[in-house]
């Protein structure tokens, strides 16, 4: 990529001033809020967008929807906050958090009746007044006549210190004025669902793939959407504009973390080049040191080894001068025939060194 060219064949290489790229946290499906009206063409859309540099949200709406709840939203987008969670129910019922991209300003909306600081909590709305109301990471609360399954398993959930990841309130099979809704909640033991929940929906969830299901939202017509991860399974009768929509949104966003770990890669690849060239000037560095050490050492044992020879000539030079002042003197002895206790002076002598006799 181009921002790192100023780095590239230089010597020597310095670090970048830019920071690492961020990396694109969770994976494409989780980035996703969806809801069903009364048909498959009724939907509310809320798509959280990231290419590493930059994040924003897309939101879409058609159809028969709360039109409060959508208002509410453009309300969001205009101060800066994202939606964290939305809910509407069949009986115009809705819900609504968000919260500024740094954590700030988090705030809830009930019908746009309760203004709460503070709560991104779940809901789901179901036939007849029913609601759930998560509590991350496993509290909750309901309201309305619930599956007994529902309220054990959210119960053995809670009891275990669980996780409760997701829960949708579900069109009942039949619609009357005491019907109950069928459900489906994903939580750390896995998932589970109403036993008269509709046939293609319990088989695409028990044999439809082994990644992971997001979320399932149902509409009260009875088409359906699963996400997932990185795809996404809508039945017959799903909204093409909706269906069209998560295709882009899930191969757009699949190209821009792709994008972005690739600059995430360079980055690293260059400040492993940079380190290995830094690592490899200061071992060149050290290596001159030593060098320069060695050459000072060597020198210093040069100079010590001339010192000792010239101390060593001086003593030999100065024992030979003293042997041939006494051979010359046992020479003048011998020579001259002078008795004992005469002084006889060297050539070049001035300190009258002689031979006496003792007295």
């Amino acid at each position: 990529p181009n921002q790192f060219n100023e780095y590239v064949g230089l010597a020597p290489l310095k670090l970048p001033r830019m920071s690492r790229p961020r990396s694109i946290a969770g994976s494409d499906g989780s980035r996703i809020k969806l809801l069903l009206g009364p048909t498959g063409d009724d939907f509310v859309l809320a798509l959280d967008e990231d290419d590493g540099e930059r994040k924003w949200e897309t939101l879409d709406w058609c159809g028969d929807v709360p039109d409060p709840l959508c208002k509410q939203l453009i309300n969001m987008t205009n101060k800066l906050r994202h939606v964290t969670t939305m809910a509407f129910g069949p009986n115009g019922e809705w819900y609504a958090s968000g919260k500024k991209r740094d954590g700030s300003g988090e705030h809830a909306w009930w019908g746009g009746r309760t203004d709460i600081v503070g709560n991104e909590d779940q809901i789901s709305f179901g036939c007849n007044s029913t609601m759930v109301h998560i509590n991350n990471p496993n509290g909750f609360s309901s309201s309305g006549i619930l599956p007994d399954s529902l309220q054990q398993r959210m119960s053995l959930i809670n009891t275990q210190k669980g996780v409760i990841k997701r829960v949708r309130l579900l069109p009942p099979k039949d619609d009357y004025d005491w019907s109950v809704p069928r459900f489906w909640i994903s939580d750390s033991q896995g998932q589970m669902w109403s036993g008269d929940l509709d046939e293609p929906i319990a088989n695409h969830l028990k044999s439809g793939g082994k990644d992971d299901v997001l979320d399932l939202v149902q509409a009260g017509d009875g088409t359906w959407i699963v996400i997932r991860p990185n795809r996404f399974v809508a039945s017959m009768g799903v909204s093409n504009r909706l269906t069209l929509r998560l295709t882009n949104f899930y191969r757009d966003q699949k190209d821009r973390r792709e994008q972005n770990n690739l600059r995430i890669k360079n980055y690293d690849a260059l400040i492993l080049r940079v380190a290995q060239h830094l690592k490899a000037a200061e071992e060149e560095r050290q290596s001159e040191e030593r060098r320069l050490a060695e050459e000072k050492r060597l020198a210093e044992e040069r100079r010590r080894v001339m010192e000792e020879r010239k101390q060593k000539r001086e003593e030999l030079e100065e024992r030979a001068l003293i042997l041939r002042r006494t051979n010359e003197v046992q020479e003048a002895i011998q020579n001259k025939g002078l008795q004992v206790g005469t002084i006889v002076n060297t050539v070049g002598d001035v300190t009258r060194v002689g031979v006496t006799s003792p007295c």
